[in-house]
């Protein structure tokens, strides 16, 4: 399975998932701040049962979806507190998939 997101404009948010041949298996998401919308994703990884995370830098948050892209859980919110972040960059997986953070910008 291979997955990517694209962020074509203000409108089009989503994240798409392709077979290993490259042919189109299924896309999820819209623009939006709700569950399973996006505000200019910037960062995805998959964890080892193939769950999805998106870091958003426009919702300040990171979104986790099933391998079918059902919505899982969201969190973080706008802020430079405790389980807050100041748009997100991108995420990275480490030591078995850990999901793990890498940037968020002050």
């Amino acid at each position: 399975m291979k997955v990517t997101f694209t962020s074509q404009g203000r409108g089009n948010h989503r994240v798409q998932v392709f077979d290993p041949q490259g042919r189109f298996i299924l896309q999820w998401g819209s623009a939006g701040s709700r569950d399973g919308e996006f505000s200019q994703p910037q960062g995805l990884a998959i964890d080892g049962d193939g769950n999805v995370y998106v870091s958003e830098y426009g919702n300040s948050r990171i979104q986790a979806f099933d391998p079918q892209g059902r919505f899982l859980r969201e969190w973080g919110s706008e802020g430079s507190g405790n389980g807050e972040f100041r748009t997100p960059q991108g995420l990275g997986d480490r030591n078995y998939w850990k999901c793990l953070l890498l940037r968020s910008l002050e």
